[in-house]
């Protein structure tokens, strides 16, 4: 959010395009932090505390093969039907169309600016260590 605040005073958007894309990703950065904040507590319900019962539910025995199934070398025998990596890929895949879109808004900027070639790799290389 403090980046996209710092795009704010940096670029004075006079530009309408820039103007709308950083509201609408500080729009979507507000919103996406207000849902993790509801999300989390209801996440640990849904992504341990459910998977652990209806693995004890299914065939998995013993009922610790729900929390080794992720070791190294895995316990032989141990079942469990719930694949709990879906909502883990997805709360992922959406951090990262956020972090993307800050990421490439001033490159777009400083590629319409009328400077040398050298000087725009250094801005680039400036706003590229946040990547970092």
């Amino acid at each position: 959010m403090s980046i996209l605040v710092f795009y704010i005073r940096i670029f004075t958007l006079h530009v309408f395009w820039f103007k709308v894309v950083v509201l609408s990703t500080i729009a979507y950065t507000t919103g996406w932090m207000i849902s993790i904040l509801v999300y989390v507590p209801i996440q640990w319900y849904y992504l341990l505390l459910v998977p652990w019962y209806k693995c004890l539910q299914s065939s998995s025995r013993p009922a610790s093969f729900f929390w080794e199934r992720y070791l190294p070398v895995p316990p032989a025998g141990g079942v469990c039907p719930y694949d709990r990596s879906a909502p883990l890929i997805a709360t992922s895949a959406l951090n990262s169309v956020g972090d993307f879109a800050v990421l490439l808004m001033p490159i777009i900027v400083l590629h319409s600016l009328q400077l040398k070639t050298r000087k725009k790799m250094a801005l680039l290389s400036v706003f590229f260590v946040g990547v970092l």
